[in-house]
């Protein structure tokens, strides 16, 4: 037992941070990439991505790692509410209110706690406002014993799910694989006309489509593309350049 206390002891504490996207929700896939730079573990949410940078402090501090990630909404051009708390659903909270105390949260953060990367707006919020509890500091006085016969399942449920904030399970994330193909031309060679490249735009062309094992379909249709996107027009305006 002291062997597992000193283990768990020693181990770094989870520093989880939340960049809640106020808009252009579907750029979350390059806001996560960019997450990859600061810590293997990333997830994607609803509305939000989230980083795991408690087993990075020892390459980051924490100053640094904001620094990093706001260089990063700024050169997606994101608008986005950053916090730094232990678990997912404190995170996503303090981001949505700003807010950076647990208890000081409104009642209505409940909803980050029970779906926090999926979260929806819970019913019945009227109910607690009226029972005079109108923060999370207030939720968590009320004994667990009395939560289903004042809130019903759904308040035990919310009760269970701030206590064990930090033992949500992380979707799983792995980003898109992408595929490169390079093409090198000889600057010294005198190319006339524009038949060469298009050649060797094709030939690459088909070997993305080999790679990802498209159909020999899907790489005639490639092809077509490349016809299509330098077209005869443009030939001759290359020519005449």
């Amino acid at each position: 037992c002291r062997r597992q206390s000193a283990e768990a002891a020693s181990r770094p504490r989870m520093k989880v941070v939340c960049l809640l996207l106020l808009e252009q929700f579907e750029r979350r896939q390059a806001l996560a990439e960019a997450c990859l730079t600061l810590s293997p573990q990333v997830a994607i949410g609803t509305e939000a991505v989230f980083a795991e940078i408690g087993n990075s402090q020892h390459l980051f501090t924490n100053t640094e790692c904001m620094l990093r990630l706001q260089e990063a909404v700024e050169l997606l051009q994101l608008k986005v509410k950053i916090a730094l708390a232990t678990n997912v659903p404190t995170a996503l909270s303090f981001a949505r209110y700003g807010i950076k105390e647990l208890d000081a949260l409104p009642i209505e953060a409940l909803s980050d706690f029970l779906q926090p990367f999926s979260p929806a707006p819970l019913s019945g919020m009227e109910v607690f406002r009226k029972l005079g509890v109108a923060t999370i500091g207030d939720f968590k006085k009320i004994p667990r014993s009395e939560m289903p016969s004042r809130f019903g399942k759904q308040g035990l449920l919310a009760y269970e799910r701030l206590i064990e904030a930090n033992r949500i399970a992380w979707p799983r994330w792995t980003p898109e694989e992408q595929l490169l193909e390079r093409v090198d031309f000889d600057c010294a060679a005198q190319i006339h006309s524009f038949e060469p490249v298009h050649f060797l735009l094709k030939t690459a062309l088909q070997r993305l489509f080999l790679r990802n094992n498209f159909p020999i379909d899907r790489q005639i249709f490639g092809n077509r593309l490349v016809d299509k996107f330098f077209n005869r027009d443009d030939l001759i305006k290359l020519k005449r350049f």
